[in-house]
Parts: C-alpha cells; sequence; structure tokens
C-alpha cells in the first residue's frame, strides 16, 4: 500500500502590534487533514484550524497545544501527530507563562472532554462537569531541557439507567531532550503516568471509551494510563540525519487492557 497527500501542509498567519502593556500577538494555523475523528485518514481534504490564539505578556487565550505536553521532546518523524506514546492535544485553554532565570512555568484552564466507556448492555455518554487544569515546570541549558507537567481532570458520565456519576483524573509527564556535546547528536523521552488521562495521550486520544468507563451500578472508573516514548537522532553531515523511536502506551478498558506500540 502507498499513497501521496498533501494534508499535513500547514498555513498560518501572524499579527504583532505593541502596546503599552507590551506586544500583543495573534496566530492561527490551518491545515487539510479533515479533523479529529480517528478516520481522519480516509477523510475528504477538509480544512481545519488546530491553532488560533492571541497573547499578550505572560498570558494565553485561545486554542494551540496542551500545557500537559512537550513538543521538543518529540523524536523526529514524518508522523504529522508524532509518536503514538506522546501527549498531543490542541485545546482551547486560558494560560499564563512565566519565567525565572532558565527555568520556565505555566499553568493553564484548558477545554474538557470526557472519553467514557459503558458496561455491556447500558447506554451511557461522557460528561465534563469542570476544566481541566494543567501546569508544567521546565528547566534549560545548553545541554538540553527536562520538564514535569501534571494535570488534573474531574470526568463525568451519563446513563440513563445508571444515572450520572463523576470521578477524578490525575497523571504526570516526563519529558526531555538531552544533547550529545560537540555533536549535532540528540536523544528526546517522554513518560506519563496516571488515571483518566489517555485522550491526551496521542493513540489513545482517537478511542471514544479511554478515559474510563460506567459499569452497570452507575460507577464511573477512571482507566488507569501508562506508556512512554524515546528518540535518537543521530546527524551524519549537515544536510542528513537519521532517527531511531519506540513508543508504547497501555490503558484499561473496563477490566480488559488496550495497548498500542510502534
Amino acid at each position: 500500500h502507498a499513497g501521496l497527500h498533501a494534508r499535513a501542509s500547514r498555513l498560518f498567519a501572524e499579527w504583532r502590534r505593541g502596546t503599552g502593556l507590551g506586544t500583543i500577538r495573534i496566530y492561527t494555523e490551518g491545515n487539510f487533514l479533515g479533523g479529529d475523528e480517528p478516520v481522519y485518514r480516509h477523510s475528504p481534504h477538509r480544512f481545519q484550524v488546530p491553532q488560533i490564539y492571541g497573547q499578550l505578556g505572560g498570558w494565553t487565550l485561545g486554542r494551540t497545544f496542551t500545557v500537559f505536553m512537550d513538543l521538543d521532546a518529540f523524536p523526529d518523524t514524518l508522523d504529522f501527530y508524532g509518536p503514538n506514546a506522546a501527549a498531543f492535544v490542541f485545546n482551547t485553554q486560558v494560560r499564563y507563562t512565566h519565567q525565572v532565570g532558565d527555568t520556565w512555568f505555566a499553568a493553564s484552564v484548558e477545554t474538557p472532554r470526557t472519553l467514557a466507556g459503558c458496561a455491556r448492555g447500558i447506554a451511557c455518554t461522557g460528561q465534563d462537569p469542570l476544566p481541566d487544569v494543567a501546569a508544567r515546570v521546565r528547566r534549560e541549558g545548553p545541554w538540553g531541557h527536562l520538564q514535569l507537567a501534571l494535570l488534573l481532570r474531574r470526568l463525568g458520565a451519563f446513563s440513563p439507567g445508571a444515572g450520572t456519576d463523576t470521578t477524578t483524573g490525575a497523571g504526570l509527564l516526563w519529558t526531555g531532550r538531552l544533547r550529545r556535546a560537540g555533536t549535532r547528536d540528540y536523544l528526546v523521552y517522554g513518560a506519563h503516568a496516571g488515571r483518566g488521562i489517555a485522550r491526551y495521550i496521542n493513540d489513545l486520544g482517537y478511542r471514544t471509551d479511554s478515559d474510563g468507563w460506567l459499569d452497570a451500578t452507575g460507577t464511573l472508573h477512571a482507566a488507569a494510563t501508562h506508556g512512554g516514548s524515546l528518540g535518537a537522532t543521530h546527524c551524519w553531515n549537515a544536510r542528513l540525519r537519521s532517527t531511531f523511536t519506540a513508543g508504547l502506551s497501555w490503558t484499561e478498558r473496563g477490566a480488559d487492557p488496550v495497548s498500542s506500540r510502534s
């Protein structure tokens, strides 16, 4: 099987203007991947806008990458969405970022979306009682960077027969990019663990039941999720480089685990 397409081509526009409060920046970006549904590979070349946001000082308002991810720790691959086990989500959010020396702090309130499954024989839908909250701290240096992120969620689900229930989801994401001294080679890695966080993990986020499940008694369970990815890039010369990458993500699906490898 082989195919060619230009769906990942990105068009962007950026506007900046100085004010008495600092520089206002407005950024928007679109592509032709056709949306976030699981069948995007076979959908028409529909235009989508994954990013549109404004910035003033340390504040960001709009839709962009979640705070619970590290784009700089993605392996250098041809996959537009990156490795299967990496955190990757576009969210509408309010974010504040602050720098102290070589350390960056960021916190956000983001749009929630509960991906809840149902016990056999009942019907249910996910509900979002509260926004998701994310925070991260990042240390940078000539050797690369290290980052630790935290995610807190309030998950909800409703069934006509079993009623409504909520539960808490939380997780950690540890990522980094390490440079090899005296060369252009580098290593990137990421590891995640928690409950009810699968929506934020690349391949797991395409499942409609990955955050948790509502059992026959009407109790909502947050699914345990863990995994990670690794990428090693070697630069043969100024124009040629190669990357080795591997990833594994695992989450509960009711009583049955679901895994994804690459």
